[in-house]
């Protein structure tokens, strides 16, 4: 049965499974993925915020076989108010709402530096630096030096016909 690892990142600390799971084949490690994802979904803290998550399928060669993002956000938006009344007709206690705000997504570029070659550089559509950093990071080889070097138009990025967490060369 063949190995796949999962690698997290929350934006801020990278882990690598060293250990890795015997599973039947990809669909079963996304599988596997998602449950983890899930894991820390419960794990979710109540705190207004956002907190993303990539989890990034390498098979036992390395390469990254698949890539799967969770994002969080809770943020306030106003009050809500029980359906009772007080004795004066005024709705009872108001209690703080949490929704997820919008997400904007942007097309980032990012050149992956090498010593004696020309910098590769990729497109990516995501809401943040980070967000694109990690997307990269999960494409290419471990230890890789990353650098944003700019970003894409939306026409250009309507016309590449690029998607959420796509990592592509250009």
């Amino acid at each position: 049965m063949p190995r796949y690892f999962i690698d997290l990142h929350d934006g801020i600390e990278a882990v690598r499974d060293t250990t890795g799971h015997e599973l039947a084949n990809l669909d079963a490690a996304r599988v596997q993925a998602v449950r983890v994802l899930t894991g820390i979904a419960h794990a979710f803290s109540d705190e207004p915020g956002r907190q993303d998550f990539v989890a990034a399928i390498r098979d036992a060669e390395g390469a990254v076989r698949l890539r799967l993002r969770m994002s969080l956000d809770a943020g306030p938006i106003g009050d809500v108010h029980t359906a009772s009344r007080d004795g004066n007709g005024s709705i009872a206690t108001p209690y703080p709402v949490w929704v997820s705000s919008p997400l904007k997504l942007r097309c980032f570029l990012v050149a992956v530096e090498h010593r004696r070659r020309p910098a590769p550089v990729y497109a990516v559509l995501a809401n943040s630096p980070d967000d694109a950093l990690t997307a990269v990071a999960s494409a290419v080889a471990p230890r890789s030096k990353l650098r944003m070097v700019g970003g894409l138009s939306k026409d250009l990025v309507r016309q590449l016909r690029l998607k959420p967490g796509d990592v592509r060369l250009i």
